[in-house]
């Protein structure tokens, strides 16, 4: 069906992004904070914080990579969640960027609202695929 098809490309792309980015806070946390903050040093606590986020987004990558072939209503929920999951992260990003990184430097801004940018991405997405109905023969 379209929503289904439309669903299996996003999960196809979001793969993509989750295990990247993934790999990226696993191999290389301290990278990729100084992308975000040239001149500030990690702390541990924080650098575990990542890596165990990292985790959990490689999970994420197989899920979705795997999702295309589930069944339909599978591939619903799944997107549903994700939808869940995005739409708060988006709106956590949102607020801080907005309110708690007020006075932060503009470069740093940047990058975390880059950051929170990939989350808004992904929540319109799911939003979008899962807007268009199932065709009745698939939805058993």
């Amino acid at each position: 069906t379209l929503s289904s098809d439309m669903l299996a490309n996003v999960f196809r792309v979001h793969r993509f992004i989750a295990g990247g980015f993934g790999l990226s806070l696993l191999l290389a946390p301290e990278a990729v904070n100084k992308a975000m903050a040239p001149n500030r040093v990690m702390p541990i606590e924080e650098r575990l914080t990542l890596q165990s986020w990292a985790a959990f987004m490689l999970a994420v990558a197989g899920i979705v990579h795997a999702a295309p072939f589930f069944p339909p209503a599978a591939q619903r929920s799944i997107a549903q969640s994700l939808l869940v999951c995005f739409t708060v992260e988006s709106i956590i990003y949102g607020k801080a960027l907005v309110f708690d990184l007020a006075s932060s430097p503009v470069d740093y801004k940047i990058g975390f609202a880059s950051t929170g940018a990939i989350f808004l991405g992904l929540a319109v997405a799911y939003g979008i695929a899962l807007a268009k109905p199932l065709a009745k023969s698939s939805s058993a």
